[in-house]
């Protein structure tokens, strides 16, 4: 029975929109009626008008505000444009060391052009030409 009246109570402050079955004749799909009571909504004070040193005071703390966001932002922007130069210079000085550790490790590496020949190359003795060849003699004669 006690789970009954849990289950009731919390249907009626159930925080869904439902349509009421009473509806009227300008809307009659549309009528939503909530469940809770009106009773819960407060409320806003009466504010009066800020006077003019309230809004003189605002005003002053409002640039100074955005002025120390300004300040603040380039504060930060130099701080990373600094670290970042300096490990981007640190970086070249290394790639610098490591080519010259690899200049002086093979020196004997030449740079230069190349070109690609289509045509095989033909084997040829390029030497000097060498005298002719000596006819045998026999030792019989």
């Amino acid at each position: 029975m006690f789970s009954k009246l849990l289950n009731a109570k919390a249907a009626r402050y159930d925080h869904t929109d439902r349509q009421s079955r009473r509806t009227g004749p300008d809307r009659p799909d549309r009528l939503v009626v909530l469940d809770r009571p009106f009773t819960m909504i407060k409320q806003l004070p009466n504010l009066h008008k800020p006077s003019w040193l309230q809004r003189a005071a605002l005003t002053v703390t409002s640039v100074l505000a955005i002025g120390a966001g300004i300040v603040l932002a380039s504060a930060l922007f130099t701080l990373l444009l600094v670290a970042g130069l300096a490990a981007a210079g640190w970086l070249w000085w290394k790639v610098r060391q490591f080519n010259r550790q690899t200049e002086q490790a093979a020196p004997d590496i030449i740079d230069g052009d190349y070109t690609v020949e289509l045509s095989q190359p033909l084997l040829e003795d390029q030497r000097e030409p060498s005298l002719p060849p000596r006819k045998k003699r026999s030792r019989s004669q």
